[in-house]
């Protein structure tokens, strides 16, 4: 009951503030806002004749808006996902995305694209060779050290844009 009467309020405030300032002015507030509210309701009862190819254009334009929108918000523009593969440290390397993150880190050998072996994983002095061409390229780290190297040269190529330039080869 408090709320309805302070909205009656509110209305009853509104209404005698209303007629002080037109009573108090050259100008017929009222008058003003009844022509535009009758003016308003008016455009409601107008009669339009249409031609019907005008009624089937009025009945499409919200498909055709949609449809575009659906578009806009579905056009996939180049983004890092298309980005799977680089040379990195003279090996090819590929990867693919789990939730935006780079996962299941490959690394191929340049010219025949077998996968590499990793020799003595547990050192810090380690050789990723190839069993068919004989491919093999010596590291003085650990190879988790440069598995993080090469995530981390994927994450900077992302970040400065560069994965742009990189031609892809799967």
């Amino acid at each position: 009951m408090k709320r309805f009467n302070k909205i009656w309020l509110s209305i009853i405030v509104t209404v005698i503030s209303g007629i002080l300032i037109n009573s108090l002015t050259q100008f017929n507030i009222l008058g003003a806002i009844w022509k535009s509210i009758t003016w308003f309701a008016v455009l409601f009862i107008i009669k339009v004749t249409l031609p019907v190819w005008g009624i089937i254009v009025l009945m499409l334009t919200p498909l055709l808006i949609g449809l575009v929108l659906f578009l806009y918000r579905t056009y996939s523009a180049e983004t890092y996902l298309t980005y799977t593969s680089d040379t990195f440290f003279g090996i090819s390397w590929h990867w693919s995305y789990d939730r935006g993150t780079v996962y299941k880190v490959l690394h191929r050998c340049p010219s025949c694209k077998l996968i590499l072996e990793p020799s003595n994983t547990a050192v810090t002095i380690f050789t990723l060779f190839c069993s068919h061409c004989g491919f093999q390229k010596d590291f003085e780290y650990s190879y988790g050290e440069l598995l993080n190297r090469v995530k981390k040269e994927i994450d900077r190529k992302i970040h400065t844009e560069e994965y742009k330039t990189v031609k892809q080869s799967d």
